[in-house]
């Protein structure tokens, strides 16, 4: 919060003391510094603001804001706009490496800060200084490191429970498979298919041999009771004929 209050309070300074109706002032030396920066020439400021004093625009415009701006490079106010233009900066570098920068460059700063301090205990060791031992910083336990991280907000695990970015993911996967879960136990269970048992007679088609035996047997009654006919046909005959 410091950097922001600062920020807001060059602004506000600048933009007050640069004001050459309450405070007039000559130029300073970062009049040029000052062109560059707000992308205003001297020239284009008088007509801008004669532009205003006439009447001839009315309303802020971007040109009056670039004018006013400019002002902040007077002799009464070019220390504020040192102030102002640092805040600006770092917040421009600050969002720059939130945002874009910090995913491919943080192993490069992790190993950047790894080589000053050794080259500092390196120096120390040379010229014989007692610094304090940085390994005691440096070397924690697990449990040490998790409590870190988590106070620096960096994310100690792969699960997605505990990522703050990927916690409206995590809720949405929960509740689906609470889903789910309910669904499948009022789903009907299914039924088991009971086996018949070996010992159980079973309707099978009967073997060949059982066929022809049958087959057989039905031929040879065929056949005697087709001769036991013909004899009793024949016998009728020879008593009629008698």
């Amino acid at each position: 919060m410091l950097p922001l209050a600062a920020f807001l309070h060059a602004a506000v300074a600048g933009w007050t003391f640069g004001n050459q109706v309450l405070l007039p002032s000559e130029w300073s030396r970062l009049l040029p510094l000052a062109e560059r920066v707000f992308g205003i020439s001297l020239p284009e400021y008088l007509v801008v603001t004669e532009a205003y004093r006439m009447g001839m625009i009315d309303g802020v415009t971007m040109d009056f804001m670039r004018a006013r701006f400019l002002d902040f490079s007077r002799t009464g106010s070019w220390l504020l706009m040192l102030v102002f233009l640092a805040c600006c900066t770092y917040y421009i570098v600050y969002c720059l490496w939130a945002l874009v920068l910090r995913p491919f460059l943080m192993p490069f700063a992790f190993l950047a800060k790894e080589l000053c301090i050794k080259c500092v205990r390196n120096c120390g060791a040379f010229c014989g200084w007692s610094l304090p031992d940085m390994a005691e910083h440096v070397s924690l336990s697990w449990d040490e490191a998790e409590v870190e991280m988590r106070v620096h907000g960096v994310t100690s695990s792969y699960r997605l429970a505990d990522n703050k970015n990927y916690q409206a993911a995590y809720k949405a996967l929960q509740h689906t498979a609470e889903l789910l879960k309910s669904q499948g136990s009022m789903a009907p269970k299914p039924r088991r298919c009971l086996s018949t048992p070996s010992s159980a007679p079973s309707s099978a088609a009967p073997s060949p041999r059982r066929e022809q035996g049958s087959v057989a047997d039905a031929v040879s009654k065929s056949n005697c009771s087709g001769g036991e006919n013909l004899n009793s046909f024949q016998v009728k005959c020879r008593k009629a004929e008698q």
